[in-house]
């Protein structure tokens, strides 16, 4: 059974970048056969492509191809060497997107001497490691564990610095805040009155004690659970489960960021501003044109009255 390639890696012949597995399951390991063949227990014998030295038994990680030898299972697979290709390991395996991946055993798949699996099927879950070098593997895989890194939102949220995190500790506030401030949601600080809308404490009010940037929750004064020795502590709830019903104004800074007027109601001011002078400016050309109209009807009224006089001289003269 050959291992997979990227056509373009085969073609020029060059070996393709494969990150390092820690080879933790040595010569004389007895691990399980995860295929359908009827073996049961296997033993590694020899692990091919492996270098070692003086004193240091072989070993084999997710993906290599070793030989075993049947251990518990049908008399006509015992007292032979096969080949097998390991699927799953115990110890993690780190991965360069920092993901750390562990399976509850060490286990492989049996495979013949033309390259073809022996087994069917194969149970339980296959490393991505194994099935990328043995693509025989991953078709027959019921399950294959990738483990694609966290997103974005969640390394900013659990990794970010101090001065991200501290702008992520906010909260919604009150309807009549919005109303005075034209804002949803302000930056929770000490002395700041909260209710709490939801969980165990709902209902609660009180005053901003102390402030977890590492959780992103907060400490209402008075607040406090008692430890099995009779020391009390504070108990901290998270700032998505409150309200902020007054603000603590004593800070200036503070106080300019909240009156200062958000960038998306800037915009719809600055669009408002541009239609009503679009609108004045029709209202203007429509003004114009009715005066000029008006001007005309006057010049033919008052052409039609000079016609009218000099038709009645004319007559008088006769």
């Amino acid at each position: 059974m050959s291992q997979g390639k990227s056509r373009g890696k085969a073609a020029k012949g060059v070996v393709e970048f494969r990150p390092y597995v820690t080879r933790v399951i040595p010569v004389g390991a007895q691990i399980v056969c995860a295929d359908n063949s009827g073996a049961k227990i296997l033993e590694i014998v020899n692990v091919h492509k492996y270098k070692t030295r003086l004193s240091r038994l072989p070993a084999a990680a997710v993906g290599d191809f070793c030989n075993v030898v049947v251990k518990k299972g049908p008399a006509e697979l015992r007292k032979q060497v096969h080949g097998a290709v390991i699927v799953r390991q115990k110890y993690a395996i780190r991965r360069l997107n920092g993901v750390r991946v562990s399976f509850e055993d060490n286990a492989a798949v049996i495979i013949t001497a033309e390259g073809e699996l022996k087994g069917t099927d194969i149970k339980g879950p296959v490393a991505a490691e194994a099935s990328e070098k043995w693509p025989r593997i991953a078709n027959l895989a019921s399950m294959v564990i990738w483990m694609k890194p966290t997103k974005i939102r969640n390394r900013q949220t659990y990794r970010a610095m101090n001065q991200v995190a501290s702008k992520q500790i906010s909260a919604p506030i009150s309807k009549d805040l919005r109303k005075k401030y034209t804002r949803r949601s302000a930056r929770v600080m000490v002395e700041d009155t909260i209710k709490v809308i939801r969980g165990e404490y709902k209902g609660l009010t009180g005053k901003v004690s102390k402030i977890s940037t590492d959780s992103n929750s907060i400490a209402i004064e008075g607040n406090k659970k008692e430890k099995l020795k009779g020391d009390k502590i504070d108990v901290y709830i998270h700032t998505t489960n409150v309200i902020i019903t007054a603000l603590n104004t004593d800070d200036k800074w503070r106080l300019k960021i909240l009156e200062k007027k958000p960038k998306s109601k800037i915009k719809a001011m600055k669009e408002e501003a541009k239609k009503k002078e679009v609108v004045k400016k029709k209202e203007v050309v429509k003004k114009k044109e009715v005066v000029k109209k008006k001007e005309v009807v006057k010049k033919k009224e008052d052409a039609k009255q000079v016609n009218k006089k000099k038709i009645k001289n004319k007559k008088d003269d006769e």
